[in-house]
This record gives structure tokens, C-alpha cells and sequence, in this order.
């Protein structure tokens, strides 16, 4: 293969990577749009997060939540017990 066929055909596979990626982008951009919940309704992409029940607000303002870690050799179960004993919301219940 000569320089000139070279260089022309590695020219052409960047064109067609690039057009590609372009595509791909695209078609993500606009399998997107228009996905996403209508406001107020808490789903995907409204920027609200609607509770299964009517939580009440604590006197401080606001939710404090925690990922109860259990120390070395703390059972698990009395890691959530202890971290429910100071927060308003758990990742699991136990």
C-alpha cells in the first residue's frame, strides 16, 4: 500500500468513527428527551422525591439519615438498633 492510499484510508475510518460516535450520541441524547416523570409526581427526573407515607418533620427541620456500619465484632442487627435510636431514617430496616 502506498503513503497516499494509507493516509487516505485511515482518513476515512476517522470520518467514519466519528460519525458514529455522533450517531450514538444522538440517538442517546434523543431516547432522553421527553423521559422523566410529570412534575409533582416524584419519578425519574422531577427532582422530587415523593414518600410512600406522611412522614412527620422532626423538630430539628430536617431528616437525618445514616449507613449504620457495625463496629469489629458488632452484630450487624445492633448496628441498626443503635444508629435507629438517633436517626429518623435507616438504608435497611433490621
Amino acid at each position: 500500500m502506498r503513503c497516499r492510499e494509507w493516509v487516505s484510508t485511515r482518513r476515512l475510518v476517522g470520518v467514519l468513527a466519528l460519525a458514529l460516535v455522533t450517531a450514538l450520541a444522538v440517538a442517546g441524547i434523543a431516547g432522553c428527551a421527553g423521559r422523566g416523570a410529570k412534575p409533582g409526581t416524584g419519578g425519574a427526573g422531577s427532582g422530587m422525591v415523593v414518600p410512600a407515607d406522611a412522614p412527620v418533620r422532626p423538630e430539628r427541620g430536617y431528616f437525618l439519615g445514616v449507613l449504620p456500619m457495625p463496629a469489629a465484632g458488632q452484630d450487624p442487627g445492633e448496628a441498626y438498633r443503635q444508629a435507629a435510636r438517633h436517626a429518623s431514617v435507616l438504608s435497611v430496616e433490621d
